[in-house]
């Protein structure tokens, strides 16, 4: 005799670990890989990763920080067989900053006047984020008895930068 359907094979818990990973501010975030424990040989079983962020710059772009990365769905052939908890990295994803560049126009003064540096002009900055430069300073030293700088050339140097998404 065969008996009605009483007897249930069960999905198989999986356990997963996700590898640490990061992006540059403004650009795409790419997830750490997703390495799954528990999936039988042959059997196709696979599963992303994706990044808990939240906060983001004047562009709408994330901000640099570290943040934790979550599981998402299983899928494959053979992921109905399986389970999988969601599983929650420590903070080991990280947007890192963008770096920019900066250069100054030339400029000069009279002897014994004021200083006058070059404007800044900064390049790699998102549209819509806030953020400027501190301006640039003349790398000067030598100066005259009566304590100007003397006639000369130099070079001159950025002061940094300010602003509300400076930190990206």
């Amino acid at each position: 005799t065969t008996s009605t359907a009483n007897y249930d094979i069960t999905q198989k818990a999986l356990s997963a670990a996700i590898t640490a990973s990061s992006s540059v501010y403004a650009s795409n975030l790419t997830p750490g890989a997703v390495t799954l424990t528990g999936v039988e040989l042959n059997d196709v079983v696979e599963n992303t990763a994706s990044v808990n962020v939240s906060a983001t710059s004047t562009s709408g772009k994330y901000i640099v920080g570290s943040y934790t990365q979550t599981t998402g769905n299983l899928g494959g052939t053979d992921s109905a067989n399986y389970s999988l908890a969601p599983t929650t990295s420590t903070a080991n994803y990280d947007i890192t900053q963008k770096a920019l560049s900066a250069t100054i126009a030339a400029s000069s003064s009279v002897y014994a006047s004021t200083l006058a540096p070059g404007a800044v002009t900064l390049t790699g900055v998102e549209l819509n984020d806030v953020v400027s430069s501190s301006g640039a300073s003349v790398n000067v030293s030598a100066t005259s008895t009566s304590g100007n700088y003397v006639v000369g050339s130099y070079t001159q140097s950025t002061s940094g930068i300010s602003g509300t998404d400076s930190a990206n």
